[in-house]
C-alpha cells in the first residue's frame, strides 16, 4: 500500500491506492491500457514522488523558522536561528529594563529612597536571544513525521514570550548598609539612674530610656518589595528601651556604716577604759523611690544622709556600767587558824576588782598565781590524801574558790571549768563547792562573762567572812536558785585502833569521818513572779567516803566489887501461940566482909550520825568552815 499525506488549510487528507498482485486479469487489463493512460499514470506517480520528497525536505531538511512564528511581536518567519537571534537581541532582550521608580522608606523621620541606582536592581533573564531563536525554530516541529508535516503546512500564527523565565536581581547588602546607617543614628542606649556623693548629700539623676531599631527585618521587606516591583512607601518606628531598674538597696548598702557601741576595753594588767561610741551613716530610700515613680518630677534629687546613734552610747554605758548587783554569796571562817585566815585574805585580794568584758574568762589560778611560801602564803590545815594535815601551804584558799563559784552560779554566768572537793566541806552544801590545786594539770575554776555588759568580781575577806559579789548591768528581772538531788549516800564507819602510848582509857580521833555522796545540781531560773523559766543540769559532784579513825589507850585496871546492901525482909505481926522452944536465928552473920560488886566497862563511843544535807540557800547565807 502506498500512502500520500497532504496538508491543506489544516485538514489532513490521506490518499491510498491498492494493488493486488494476485489479480492477473486486472494487471493484464492494465497492460492493455492505451499509451495515453500509461503516461498519465506515470505522471501521477512522479507527482506523488516529488510531493513526498518535498514533504521530507520540509520536515527534515528545512532549517528555517516556519512561517507565522513571532516573538514579542517580531516576525521570524523564514529566518535561520542566528538571523532570528540577531534580530531579537536589540529589539527584545536588550530593551528590557528595571522600572525607573523608587521605593520610599521612612524611619522615625529619616527618609530613604531605594531604586535601581542604589540597590543594583536589574532584570536578569534566564533565556537569551539565542534561546528565543531556538524556541522559535522548534515551533510546530514537535512529534514524528506527520505531526511535523502538519506543522509545516499549518500557516497559523505562533507568538512566543521572550521574558517568560526572567527575574529581578537586588543587592541586599547595599540595602542593609543604607538602613543600618540610619538606625545607628536613631538608636540611643538607655541611661540608668546615676548618683554621686558630696559629703552628706547624695545627688540622684533620673534614669532615661533609649531607642532601638532592628535593621534586618526592614532590609528584608524593602528587598522583597523591590523584587516584586512594588514601590508603595513604607514607614517604620523605633522601639523604646527601658532603663535598668534602680537598685536602691545596693545604693544604701554602698553608703551604710553601722553605728558602733561604746565599750569597755583594756585588760586586768593595763587597766580598763571606755571606748567612745561612733555614729553610723544611713539613707532613707523612701523619697528616692517616690521620685522615681513620679513622671513629672525634676531630673535630679538630693538626699541628705542620716547618722543614727548606737544603742549603747558612752553616756548610756557610763550610766549603766557596774550599776547592779548580780549576785552575792558569803561563807564563814571566823574559827580558822591565823595561817588559814592569812591565806584566805591573800587569795581574796588577788581576785578582788577583777573585770570581765563580754566573752572574757576569769581563771582562779590565773588570778592568784603560784601558791608558794615565797609569795607569802602560809601553812595551814588541809586535806592531803584524804587526811587532815596542818602543814599545807595555802591551806584554806579553796573556800575562796567555792564562794566565788557559788556567787557565779547565782549570777547566771557560764561555768567553763570546775571540780568538787575530794570530801564534803562544812562551809557550803554538797554540789556547790569548787576546789583548786595549782600543781600542773590540777583543777581550776574558770568562769566566762556571757553577758552583754562587763561585769566586776568583788571579793572581800573580813576576818570572819568571805563576801563575793558580782556587779554589772541587769538585763532582766530573772533570779537563779540552785537545786540539788542526792543520788547516792555512803555513811562513814568508825575504826578503832589501840595505841599503848595513850593513857589507860583515853581515846583520840585521828581522822574525822566523812559521809560519801553523789549529787546532781540544777540551775533554775525564775521570773519576777516566781514562775520557772528554765531548769538546766549544772554538774555532778561525787564525794568520797572517809571512815573515822579513833585511837584508844589500854583498858584501865578493874576496881574492887562493892557489896550490895542487904535489906531485911519485913516481919509479920506475931500470932499468939503457945510459947515455943528456943530455935536458931534465920540469918546467920557471915565470917567476913561481903564480895565487892564489879563495875561494868564503859560502852563504846557510837559513830556520829550521817551528815544531813543543807537545802539550797540564798546568796547571803553563811556557812561554817571545815
Amino acid at each position: 500500500m502506498l500512502g500520500v499525506i497532504a496538508m491543506e488549510s489544516g485538514i489532513r487528507t490521506t490518499v491510498t491506492a491498492t494493488l493486488k498482485a494476485d489479480a492477473p486479469k486486472e494487471a493484464h487489463r492494465f497492460l492493455k491500457l492505451p499509451r495515453a493512460g500509461l503516461f498519465a499514470l506515470a505522471g501521477t506517480a512522479l507527482a506523488v514522488t516529488v510531493a513526498l520528497g518535498v514533504a521530507l525536505y520540509g520536515v527534515y531538511g528545512y532549517n528555517r523558522i516556519y512561517k507565522g512564528v513571532s516573538c514579542e511581536g517580531v516576525d521570524l518567519s523564514g529566518l535561520t536561528r542566528p538571523e532570528a537571534a540577531a534580530l531579537l537581541g536589540p529589539l527584545v532582550f536588550d530593551s528590557v529594563r528595571y522600572p525607573d521608580e523608587t521605593l520610599t522608606v521612612r524611619i522615625d523621620g529619616h527618609e530613604l529612597a531605594f531604586g535601581s541606582g542604589n540597590t543594583g536592581a536589574r532584570v536578569v533573564q534566564d533565556a537569551t536571544a539565542e534561546d528565543a531563536a531556538e524556541l522559535a525554530y522548534r515551533a510546530r516541529r514537535e512529534g514524528g513525521f506527520f505531526p511535523r508535516l502538519g506543522g509545516l503546512l499549518n500557516r497559523g500564527p505562533v507568538e512566543l514570550a521572550a521574558n517568560s523565565a526572567g527575574s529581578v536581581y537586588i543587592n541586599k547588602e547595599l540595602i542593609f548598609d543604607m538602613i543600618s546607617k540610619v538606625t545607628q543614628q536613631i538608636e540611643t542606649p538607655a541611661q540608668p539612674m546615676q548618683y554621686a556623693r558630696d559629703g552628706d548629700t547624695l545627688t540622684f539623676t533620673r534614669p532615661v530610656g533609649g531607642l532601638t531599631v532592628d535593621p534586618s527585618p526592614i532590609a528584608e521587606l524593602v528587598a522583597r518589595r523591590l523584587e516584586e516591583c512594588d514601590f508603595a512607601a513604607l514607614t517604620f518606628s523605633s522601639s523604646p528601651v527601658l532603663p535598668e531598674a534602680p537598685d536602691l538597696d545596693a545604693v544604701r548598702n554602698g553608703v551604710y556604716e553601722p553605728p558602733i557601741d561604746a565599750e569597755v576595753t583594756g585588760s586586768a594588767e593595763d587597766g580598763y577604759s571606755i571606748q567612745p561610741h561612733q555614729a553610723g551613716t544611713d539613707m532613707d530610700i523612701a523619697p528616692v523611690r517616690a521620685w522615681l515613680d513620679s513622671s513629672d518630677g525634676p531630673d535630679t534629687l538630693r538626699v541628705t544622709l542620716t547618722h543614727p546613734q548606737p544603742e549603747i552610747t558612752q553616756a548610756y554605758l557610763n550610766d549603766r556600767l557596774f550599776r547592779d548587783q548580780l549576785s552575792r554569796a558569803q561563807t564563814d571562817y571566823a574559827s580558822s587558824t591565823s595561817g588559814r585566815k592569812h591565806n584566805i585574805k591573800m587569795a581574796s585580794d588577788d581576785c578582788n576588782d577583777w573585770i570581765l568584758l563580754p566573752g572574757e574568762q576569769f581563771s582562779f589560778g590565773g588570778a592568784v598565781g603560784k601558791i608558794t611560801e615565797a609569795r607569802g602564803y602560809q601553812q595551814a590545815g588541809g586535806y592531803v590524801g584524804g587526811k587532815l594535815v596542818d602543814d599545807v601551804v595555802g591551806g584554806g584558799i579553796c573556800q575562796v574558790t567555792s564562794t566565788i563559784y557559788y556567787a557565779a552560779l547565782l549570777a547566771d554566768l557560764k561555768i567553763v571549768q570546775r571540780a568538787c572537793h575530794y570530801m564534803t566541806v562544812a562551809y557550803l552544801p554538797t554540789g556547790l563547792d569548787a576546789t583548786f590545786y595549782d600543781s600542773g594539770g590540777g583543777p581550776d575554776l574558770v568562769i566566762e562573762n556571757d553577758k552583754t555588759y562587763p561585769i566586776q568580781l568583788k571579793v572581800e575577806a573580813t576576818g570572819r567572812q568571805i563576801i563575793v559579789t558580782f556587779v554589772g548591768t541587769k538585763e532582766n528581772d530573772h533570779t537563779v536558785t540552785m537545786e540539788r538531788e542526792t543520788l547516792v549516800t555512803k555513811p562513814f564507819e568508825t575504826i578503832y585502833v589501840n595505841n599503848p602510848n595513850l593513857a589507860a582509857g583515853a581515846s583520840v580521833t585521828t581522822t574525822a569521818g566523812h559521809t560519801g555522796y553523789t549529787v546532781d545540781t540544777y540551775r533554775v531560773i525564775k521570773d519576777a513572779k516566781g514562775n520557772e523559766i528554765s531548769r538546766t543540769f549544772e554538774a555532778k559532784s561525787t564525794y568520797r567516803r572517809v571512815d573515822a579513825v579513833v585511837e584508844r589507850g589500854p583498858e584501865p585496871p578493874a576496881l574492887p566489887a562493892t557489896p550490895e546492901p542487904v535489906t531485911p525482909a519485913p516481919t509479920a505481926e506475931p500470932t499468939p501461940i503457945p510459947e515455943p522452944e528456943p530455935t536458931l536465928p534465920a540469918i546467920l552473920p557471915t565470917d567476913g566482909p561481903p564480895e565487892p560488886v564489879s563495875t561494868p566497862e564503859p560502852a563504846e563511843t557510837l559513830p556520829p550520825p550521817p551528815v544531813t544535807e543543807v537545802p539550797a540557800i540564798p546568796p547571803s547565807e553563811d556557812f561554817g568552815e571545815d
